[in-house]
């Protein structure tokens, strides 16, 4: 089960990245849009579609710095 949702989650994010590469005019919307990019996904060749899956799988593996505000360390009781 956790496998499918690994997959399901890579391939839902390919599909925000080729939608967006498309129109990013919509990025700050896209839940509005989230069918017309399944759907623009599908008509994608093979090639493009595995472009896309290649990128969010990096996307979603590369670790990235979080910045924490002093005021959240605080609200944690870190600080």
């Amino acid at each position: 089960m956790e496998e499918a949702i690994v997959i399901d989650v890579t391939i839902g994010h390919a599909v925000n990245l080729a939608y967006i590469e498309e129109f990013p005019e919509r990025q700050s919307h896209y839940d509005e849009h989230k069918s017309h990019a399944w759907e623009r996904f599908y008509q994608q060749s093979p090639a493009r579609s595995t472009t896309f899956i290649i990128s969010a799988l990096n996307h979603l593996l590369t670790v990235r710095p979080v910045e924490i505000t002093s005021q959240q360390l605080t609200t944690q009781g870190i600080n």
